[in-house]
């Protein structure tokens, strides 16, 4: 690409000042809502027109709300920020339950607490794959023991570090001659489980074991990748 050709993209770049000063607003009702079109010219040195303007086509976009209290984010920016938290735990899902069907050779997968039921969002198909029907989209009953279990106990993190790597263990009660071995996360006050199914008859008690270690080491890496919800930290003890 010649110079030429830069420096008319970075004009073009440039050329949409319109889009900057939407964000400058955004940015300011997120820091400080409840304000309006004079505070928020007079914040950032644009005209009210101008800020009139911007503020009329963000709240026909939905971006912004007003109400009594002022200008406010609106439904739009809510759904945007959804779809890439979702985006995000879905790709970091997928590499978790992948390594860990490869790690145990056994079929892994990844999902999402909806309700009274756990909607699969990845699978992993290992070495050993359990013929069990559990489609992408298809939801488990929270019921199930090993996933009501482990939602009683996620994998959190203390004092900075994931130290406390709970699980647990289904045989059969779920699916007769199945063993189903689940660790949960809490991530931005949502519940997710990373889970294994296999045979129970290939596993004796220490097999199991360490087939749990796997999964709730899986869990583990899967929350340091997503980055700590404070909301899900166990408090720090006080020293008495």
């Amino acid at each position: 690409m010649t110079n030429a050709t830069f420096a008319q993209a970075n004009e073009s770049r440039l050329s949409a000042p319109a889009v900057r000063k939407a964000l400058r607003v955004l940015d300011l009702v997120a820091a400080d809502g409840g304000v309006g079109i004079s505070e928020i010219a007079r914040r950032t040195n644009l005209s009210k027109s101008t800020v009139h303007g911007l503020v009329g086509a963000l709240l026909d976009e939905g971006a912004l709300v007003a109400g009594d209290g002022g200008l406010a984010l609106g439904p739009r920016l809510a759904a945007l920020a959804s779809s890439a938290r979702d985006g995000r735990v879905l790709e970091a899902g997928q590499s978790a339950v992948t390594q860990l069907a490869e790690k145990t050779g056994e079929t892994a997968l990844f999902g999402r607490a909806n309700g009274d039921s756990v909607t699969i969002l990845a699978r992993a198909d290992g070495a050993r794959t359990v013929t069990v029907s559990a489609p992408l989209g298809a939801r488990v009953p929270l019921s199930a023991r090993a996933l009501a279990d482990a939602s009683v106990r996620p994998v959190r993190f203390q004092s900075g570090a994931t130290a406390s790597r709970p699980f647990a263990i289904d045989q059969g009660n779920y699916l007769a001659g199945i063993v189903g071995i689940a660790a949960a996360i809490v991530w931005q006050k949502v519940t997710y489980f990373i889970w294994t199914v296999s045979l129970d008859a290939l596993h004796d008690d220490a097999g199991l074991q360490r087939l749990g270690a796997a999964t709730a080491d899986a869990a583990a890496g899967l929350l340091a990748r997503l980055g700590e919800d404070r909301s899900s930290r166990v408090p720090e003890r006080s020293e008495s």
